[in-house]
């Protein structure tokens, strides 16, 4: 008895110090996400204001201190291609951390099968979560600052081409498909980034009982149930 009671006081130290350690290090991927997020809309934001409503001629990129409108698009897939990186990498440490929470619950299941609840409250458990809200803390609001981020970007992009263009110059249909390249490859993000995030939550459903991880599934997005049925549902446990 002493012994099992020795054996639990043990586990609650190295949970409770594990806490700390991941607690610790969100905060400093809080600050950096953070630092990353303000600095990328300053970057987007200089190139939106000082860009002029033409495309460059005779490899002209920027005049006067003033960038041509080509150069403010690249720029525009830059800014959007780093807030996909940085979303990939908030879905990453969510996921993880979660994927921590679930063996943890297991080993309390195991532990502290009476006072469990008692002693760790209900709104740790790590079951039952959906779509949108299987990211842990954090890590799920700068996912969708960083995913809210894009579609800005793309949004502000489309007024700096449409209401701004000047067409009364040379190579008009160049640099419309120029345009419509750089605006597929910008949408492009936004689904990448859906897939994704249903991809990571497929990955939590499954580890689960297929029962429970198929109705999760069902709830969910249609683009996790393709994930599912193509490459999770063969090798999902029974």
């Amino acid at each position: 008895m002493c012994n099992s009671t020795d054996n639990q006081f043990e586990l609650e130290s190295q949970l409770h110090e594990q806490y700390a350690i991941n607690n610790n290090a969100n905060v400093g991927s809080f600050v950096t996400f953070l630092v990353a997020l303000l600095a990328l809309f300053g970057f987007f934001g200089y190139t939106y204001v000082f860009s002029s409503n033409e495309f460059s001629l005779n490899g002209k990129l920027i005049k006067d201190g003033i960038m041509t409108l080509d150069v403010f698009l690249l720029f525009s897939i830059i800014v959007i291609g780093m807030l996909f990186f940085l979303s990939l990498i908030s879905l990453h440490l969510g996921y993880s951390s979660r994927s921590n929470q679930i063996i943890i619950d297991r080993i309390r299941d195991r532990y502290f099968e009476k006072n469990k609840k008692i002693i760790f409250g209900s709104s740790y458990s790590p079951k039952g979560k959906t779509w949108s809200s299987f990211i842990q803390d954090y890590f799920n609001i700068f996912y969708w600052l960083f995913f809210s981020g894009q579609i800005l970007m793309i949004i502000f992009s489309s007024l700096k081409i449409f209401h701004n263009i000047n067409f009364e110059y040379e190579l008009n249909r160049f640099w419309l498909i120029f345009t419509l390249i750089l605006f597929l490859i910008q949408m492009s993000s936004i689904y990448l980034s859906l897939y994704c995030r249903s991809w990571y939550f497929v990955k939590y459903s499954s580890a689960f009982e297929k029962g429970i991880a198929e109705k999760m599934i069902n709830e969910s997005c249609c683009i996790a149930r393709c994930i599912y049925k193509h490459k999770f549902s063969k090798n999902h446990k029974k």
